[in-house]
């Protein structure tokens, strides 16, 4: 009877959180105004005190436990979500076409975090993975120092095929000033970096300054022009607006801290990678006409060369921006491009694009033939076409 008593203590809690985690969160988000919801519970044993905590925000869902004993504690996790978490404001700003253009993707995620605690500050180290469909996974490797003036955190992005990025956060703070700095590197020439210093006023809350660079090879439109200067000031009552139900000892707010330093680099990963190397690497365009110009231009003088036409697909990605498949190898009277499904999985094919060789009598060498119109108004996509001559064309298959 004694054993029973013990183990239903110790099950107590884990059946109180579970309840809340279930019946608390919607109720929860609405007096939160949007801001995370945290629920937490704790059990002490003979191995150390047991922790529990749930965070929910948006579309975003986190379960946490983990063990602390003496100044060594250890933490797990899980959670899912879409896109980048609204349980953490790292990396908040970043616009995620920088590096690729799965935006607003469903994932899945654990990982677990070990962490040992001084008077001096606090050291951990953990790793995540991030599961997405039709993509590989994404792991992080992590580790944070922090002190009561300093924490800075350093992350390593990998797909199933190698290394995607790094990242780094580190922040400081002197009274009621606060600085801090984010940066993200993708290889060279694709990176977002953000410095922000803030000062506390009594009566104002924050007032800040916000700078903001991002950088890509991978987008045509992200370059120096991508730098934004802000002024931040909230008025009103201080603080992160979080709302807190059940236990916010020590205990669970080092499990908390531990939990939202998994979802950092979470969050980081989706933000870096999309879990597949071709769509992080694909050539994408804010405007469609440049999409199939580009392939257009890079393609014609070998189909002229050669008098063979070549042509592929102009798609459009989940974040709006547009690519081009590979142009594909035809005759010297027509290329045959497959159908509008042959697009990467997740993307919308838009148009057609082809070139017609070079100057042949026998054939509408400088204008859309008929069976070009035809095919593109069965398929129900838009057209482009470069002449031997070098003109642009483009056919609305709807008009």
């Amino acid at each position: 009877m004694r054993s029973l008593t013990i183990v239903l203590k110790r099950l107590i809690p884990i059946v109180v959180l579970g309840v809340l985690s279930v019946q608390v969160p919607a109720l929860a988000m609405d007096l939160a105004g949007g801001n995370p919801v945290w629920l937490g519970s704790h059990a002490n044993t003979q191995w150390g005190q047991l922790n529990y905590t749930a965070a929910f925000a948006d579309d975003d869902r986190l379960y946490a436990g983990g063990v602390a004993t003496g100044q060594l504690s250890g933490a797990a996790f899980i959670g899912d979500g879409s896109g980048l978490s609204a349980l953490t404001d790292s990396f908040s700003a970043a616009d995620s076409r920088l590096f690729h253009p799965e935006k607003g993707q469903d994932i899945e995620y654990q990982g677990a975090v070990l962490s040992y605690g001084s008077p001096f500050g606090e050291v951990a180290t953990g790793a995540s993975r991030v599961v997405a469909d039709r993509v590989g996974d994404r792991f992080t490797w992590y580790g944070q120092i922090k002190t009561p003036r300093l924490d800075g955190s350093l992350f390593r992005i990998s797909r199933t095929d190698g290394v995607a990025a790094y990242a780094g956060r580190l922040s400081a703070r002197f009274g009621a000033t606060a600085l801090s700095y984010h940066h993200v590197d993708a290889g060279p020439g694709t990176f977002y970096r953000q410095a922000v210093l803030s000062h506390s006023l009594p009566g104002l809350s924050i007032l800040g300054l916000q700078f903001d660079q991002g950088r890509s090879t991978r987008y045509e439109d992200a370059g120096d022009h991508r730098v934004v200067l802000t002024f931040r000031g909230v008025f009103g009552r201080s603080g992160s607006g979080a709302l807190h139900a059940g236990d916010t000892g020590e205990g669970q707010a080092g499990l908390q801290d531990a939990a939202m330093l998994g979802v950092a680099a979470v969050a980081i990963a989706v933000l870096a990678s999309s879990g597949s190397s071709s769509s992080d690497a694909i050539q994408r365009y804010t405007i469609r006409d440049d999409a199939a110009r580009q392939v257009l231009n890079d393609t014609n003088p070998t189909s002229v060369r050669e008098n063979l036409e070549y042509g592929g697909w102009v798609y459009q990605h989940s974040d709006a921006t547009y690519s081009t498949t590979t142009p594909i190898q035809g005759r010297v009277d027509g290329v045959n491009i497959g159908t509008p499904d042959s697009v990467p999985a997740g993307t919308l094919a838009t148009s057609s694009y082809h070139t017609h060789g070079a100057t042949d009598p026998r054939f509408f060498s400088e204008t859309f033939s008929p069976m070009d119109l035809i095919q593109d108004t069965l398929w129900k996509v838009d057209g482009y076409l470069a002449t031997p001559t070098g003109r642009f064309m483009f056919h609305d298959y709807s008009t």
